[in-house]
Formats: structure tokens, C-alpha cells, sequence
């Protein structure tokens, strides 16, 4: 009674009588039934594998993408600091530049006020 109406409430229907199996039958069904399984189960497995395999290969590629950026990132900050310290070298040489220059200015002026006064 509570199966029928369960069936119908699911809208499922009556309950009917199911007709017995043969020993033979209940082999072959049962050995289609194994056989079904198996076959699900292999697949599950291999599907699993490759959805695994795919995964380490995903995180290798971004572990290596990680590398990359961080060898680039190494490379421009050690680029950046070359430039610092030759921006520095070319004031300092700049200024060496300036010095001299005023030195060999402050030289010919006395030259040639020296010069001048000869005559």
C-alpha cells in the first residue's frame, strides 16, 4: 500500500509483480552487471589518472611561469640598480669634468693676463 502510493506520488505509476529469472538468466544478467561495472570502473579510473596527470602538468607550468617572472623581476632590479650607481659615476664625473675645466680656465686666464701685460 505505501509503495503504491509512493509510486504514484512520484508519479511513477503502480506497482507491478516482476516476473522470476531463470538461474540462467540471473547469471547472464549478473555477468553483464560485473561486466558493466568494470567497465566504469576502468574508465573512472583512467579518467581520475588524467585529470591528476593534467593537474601536475597545470602546476608545473605555473611554477615555472612563477620562475620566470621572478628571474625577470631579479634581472630589471639589478638592471635598475646598475643605473643608480652609473648615474651617480657619470656626476662625479661630471663634476671631476667641471673642476678641471675651471682649472684649466683660471690657468690660460692667467696666461694671458700675463701675456697682456708684456705689451
Amino acid at each position: 500500500m505505501e509503495i503504491n502510493f509512493k509510486l504514484r506520488l512520484l508519479g511513477l505509476g503502480n506497482a507491478q509483480t516482476v516476473e522470476k529469472l531463470s538461474e540462467k538468466q540471473a547469471i547472464e544478467l549478473g555477468g553483464d552487471m560485473l561486466g558493466e561495472f568494470l567497465v566504469f570502473f576502468f574508465a573512472s579510473l583512467v579518467l581520475i589518472s588524467e585529470y591528476q596527470r593534467s593537474s601536475r602538468k597545470e602546476a608545473a607550468k605555473e611554477d615555472k611561469l612563477k620562475q620566470e617572472k621572478l628571474k625577470i623581476s631579479n634581472r630589471f632590479k639589478e638592471l635598475e640598480t646598475r643605473g643608480e650607481v652609473q648615474e651617480l659615476q657619470i656626476k662625479e664625473m661630471q663634476e671631476q669634468l667641471y673642476t678641471y675645466l675651471n682649472n684649466k680656465e683660471l690657468k690660460l686666464t692667467k696666461q694671458f693676463q700675463s701675456y697682456f701685460r708684456i705689451f
